[in-house]
């Protein structure tokens, strides 16, 4: 298999290929596209420690050339770097807004600065390697995701670990052979029904009472019984926003942390010499690139006959829905739903997919009127003339 991952020079790639390299995967390729020449031949030396044998690492500046060929393209270019997303989690702060780089307006943000670039990736892909799967992992991934499959025709569709990891983490709890129904858009998710494999004996009691007693648990227990489904993590600004949206503007963020720990990763890569893989990994441990577990979960899955059931967001007509998929050598299968979906929890994904799909369409075609709809309708904002103030102050950007 031939894995092309775009972003490639980012300081997590070496935690991706110590995944592939401890998965039972065999014979795979790994290539690093980046921009940045210097970044990427110190990333690929630390990669090429992290594979040992059981990987072949590569790196390539030029994108085109290196997605010919490929399998697997795996998306996880960010555009503008760190320093962007400080922006996207600071600047609506301004606004009494939530600062997040994945929702709300600094969602829209981070959608308005990427969705332009990575198209550009994808269609340079859909000529290098038309056949090839287009796997995102960059965020706003939903969105992003949508986006390409309305500019392209690659088999596109977005990654994240948050449905896998709080499934996993029920299990430690509720044993292993777990069926699962979830339904969502990227990072705003709930987890709506949890059985015995081959049984139609419901545990969400159980789950509830599980997940009540994690200490890192943001949701008050009554509040998710009331609800009758278990929500992901980020949920807590949708159902707390007054918890969470900031009394004064913030000039700090997550951002910050993460520049600062680039540099010092970037540091010590350059100083590896014929370290062994545990010391790559003991240093990349540091950003914990959870996510790449999903990401080997999906490759896996690809180069098998029987069919994996995962959480991907897939695009449809309108945003990318994140449903429990069937994915296997043959593609994606819709897995049927078989818990029901409480009335207000499909009120809120209907809601997001809306303003979701409105944000693409309006970053494609430049309509700047329907970006300011999709900001107002989106739960995070919900304030139309907040929503244009915005717009105005960062459309600009785009052109």
């Amino acid at each position: 298999m031939k894995l092309v991952v775009l972003g490639g020079s980012s300081v997590a790639s070496p935690a991706l290929v110590l995944a592939l390299a401890d998965s039972a995967l065999e014979d795979v390729e790994v290539v690093l596209v980046g921009r940045s020449a210097d970044k990427l031949d110190v990333v690929a030396r630390a990669s090429a420690i992290a594979a040992g044998s059981r990987v072949r690492v590569a790196s390539a500046l030029d994108p085109e050339q290196a997605m010919s060929g490929a399998d697997v393209i795996l998306n996880q270019v960010r555009v503008g770097g760190l320093s962007a997303r400080q922006f996207d989690e600071t600047f609506p702060t301004q606004f009494g807004l939530i600062g997040e780089e994945t929702l709300g307006a600094g969602g829209f943000f981070n959608a308005l600065r990427t969705i332009p670039v990575v198209v550009r990736y994808a269609r340079m892909a859909e000529q290098a390697a038309p056949n090839a799967w287009f796997v995102n992992l960059t965020n706003p991934a939903g969105m992003v995701a949508s986006a390409v499959s309305r500019a392209t025709k690659l088999k596109a569709f977005s990654v994240c670990d948050i449905p896998s990891a709080l499934i996993a983490r029920l299990s430690k709890t509720l044993g292993s052979d777990l069926e699962w129904d979830w339904v969502g858009v990227n990072h705003v998710g709930w987890l709506t029904g949890i059985r015995r494999r081959g049984t139609r004996h419901s545990l969400m009691p159980q789950a509830m009472d599980a997940v009540a007693a994690w200490p890192d648990w943001p949701f008050a227990p009554e509040d998710v019984r009331v609800m009758e489904a278990i929500p992901s993590s980020y949920l807590r600004y949708v159902m707390y926003p007054h918890r969470y949206r900031p009394e004064t503007p913030r000039t700090r963020s997550r951002a910050t942390e993460l520049l600062d720990l680039e540099t010092d990763l970037l540091h010590q890569y350059g100083r590896l010499q014929s370290a062994s893989p545990r010391a790559v990994s003991a240093l990349v441990g540091q950003r914990q690139a959870h996510w790449y577990e999903a990401v080997v979960a999906v490759i896996r899955a690809l180069g098998q006959e029987e069919p994996a059931t995962l959480a991907l967001q897939v695009p449809k007509s309108g945003a990318a829905l994140e449903r429990p998929v069937e994915i296997s050598r043959s593609g994606l299968r819709n897995r049927p739903p078989w818990a029901p979906v409480p009335r207000d929890v499909a009120a809120w994904v209907s809601t997001f997919e809306t303003a979701e799909s409105l944000a693409v369409e309006a970053i494609l075609t430049g309509n700047r009127n329907q970006a300011v709809r999709a900001l107002a309708l989106n739960p995070l904002v919900g304030d139309w003339a907040v929503a244009r103030q915005l717009v105005e102050a960062v459309w600009p950007q785009a052109d």
